[in-house]
């Protein structure tokens, strides 16, 4: 049995024995314990004001192109393959301006010590720094619109 990481599942059961034989009758990543595939990420959508503006800055930051056909109104990055292993990025118009800071943002990690200056450049703002003890340090950005993100050089583990 072979399963593509990210492909698009419907509610099937998983012989987890065919997985990983080690592991017969536990769990596999992915999965619920009946066996049914869980739910992963298919999109990352922002409403944004000015589409372009916000999607050539997400474009630069994740060093990928905008997909053929972006426009004021609509723009995507990897919105076009639907085998895809990562979520695609859509930008949205919408009429309304961003009143409040998210509720939910995204962790970005880069190693690279200069992916901070590197976003600063693309037009991101830095809101604060944050250190958890010695194990874990972050920034928090935001884009050009406003919306929320924080950055490492490594995911938190807890």
């Amino acid at each position: 049995m072979t399963i593509a990481i990210g492909r698009v599942f419907t509610r099937q059961r998983v012989d987890t024995s065919e997985l990983l034989p080690a592991c017969a009758g536990t769990v596999a990543l992915g999965t619920t314990e009946e066996g049914l595939v869980a739910l992963r990420v298919g999109n990352i959508t922002f409403d944004c004001d000015d589409v372009m503006k916000v999607a050539d800055f997400w474009s630069g930051a994740l060093a990928l192109p905008l997909d053929p056909g972006s426009s004021p109104g609509f723009a995507s990055i990897g919105g076009g393959d639907p085998d895809r292993t990562q979520p695609a990025w859509y930008f949205e118009k919408v009429p309304e301006p961003k009143q409040a800071k998210n509720r939910m943002h995204l962790d970005l990690v880069d190693p690279d010590p200069s992916a901070v200056a590197r976003l600063v450049g693309l037009g991101a703002t830095v809101v604060a720094e944050h250190r958890l003890g010695s194990r874990h340090s972050w920034t928090v950005m935001q884009d050009p619109e406003g919306n929320e993100f924080c950055v490492a050089a490594r995911s938190f583990t807890g």
